[in-house]
């Protein structure tokens, strides 16, 4: 025997299940939910994989077939079986942008909260290096990594000639790598024009 459900209506008993939906007909919703929830179903568990997932987006896209119905929005009844997929295909679309949304987000937070730690680390592995530099290497490397002065600003911060400063930063900034286990950073392979005498 057929299953009830498989046999699609009539054209005629398609328009007359609309026409009892928009009046208000609670039978004729009951009779709505029998004939598409099974379908609804079935196509969201396709699309999505999940039965729990697909029976809370069928109920989804039940009501809103039902409220779509009652205010109008099926011009056409011969349509109903196509309008009642194509708001469950809708559903199950929104629900994975809003799960893949919620997926960016959370892990963009991560990635945030990550970042900001390893920040924190860093901050404090850089302030525990300077203070077993010298006190004069302290001052430099305090001046330029916290208040980014360049070496004319550290040359008029310090009274030294800027040739000067730039000799105590690079100094204090070897003593640092020093202090980190790291070699000191290579000169740039891009040769410099050779000074005039």
């Amino acid at each position: 025997m057929p299953d009830v459900l498989a046999v699609p209506l009539p054209i005629q008993d398609d328009a007359a299940l609309v026409a009892r939906v928009r009046a208000g007909d609670p039978e004729a919703e009951a009779d709505l939910a029998l004939r598409f929830g099974p379908r609804m179903r079935a196509l969201c568990l396709a699309r999505t994989r999940r039965p729990d997932l697909a029976n809370d987006l069928a109920q989804d896209a039940m009501i809103a077939l039902l409220l779509e119905l009652r205010r109008g929005g099926l011009r056409d009844p011969a349509a109903l079986p196509a309008f009642a997929a194509g708001i469950a295909r809708n559903i199950v679309r929104s629900e994975h942008r809003a799960s893949t949304r919620h997926d960016v987000q959370a892990l963009d937070m991560d990635v945030a909260q990550a970042s900001a730690e390893a920040a924190d680390v860093r901050r404090i592995d850089v302030e525990r290096a300077l203070d077993r530099l010298p006190g004069a290497d302290q001052q430099v490397l305090r001046l330029i990594l916290v208040e980014g002065c360049k070496p004319a600003d550290l040359a008029a911060r310090l009274g030294i000639s800027a040739e000067a400063a730039r000799t105590r930063k690079l100094r204090a900034q070897r003593r640092l790598m020093e202090v980190f286990g790291s070699p000191p950073p290579s000169r740039s392979p891009v040769a410099e024009p050779p000074s005039l005498r």
